[in-house]
C-alpha cells in the first residue's frame, strides 16, 4: 500500500498537503488509519473515473 502511495505522490497525483493535514491533526495511529482510508478512497475514485472514461470511449466508437 505504501509503495503505491509513494508512487502516486511522486507522480503528483495525490495532493501531499491532504496527508500532511491529516498527520498534523491526529494521533499517529489515527493518522495512519485515516491516511490509508483516504488513499484507498482516492484510488477507488481514480479507478472509477478510468472505468467511466473507457465506457464513454467505447460508446463513442
Amino acid at each position: 500500500l505504501f509503495d503505491t502511495i509513494e508512487q502516486q505522490i511522486r507522480r503528483k497525483q495525490v495532493p501531499i498537503y491532504l496527508f500532511k493535514n491529516i498527520v498534523k491533526r491526529n494521533s499517529p495511529d489515527k493518522a495512519l488509519r485515516t491516511c490509508q482510508s483516504t488513499f484507498i478512497t482516492l484510488l477507488r475514485t481514480e479507478q472509477a473515473f478510468r472505468d467511466m472514461r473507457t465506457l464513454v470511449i467505447a460508446t463513442i466508437e
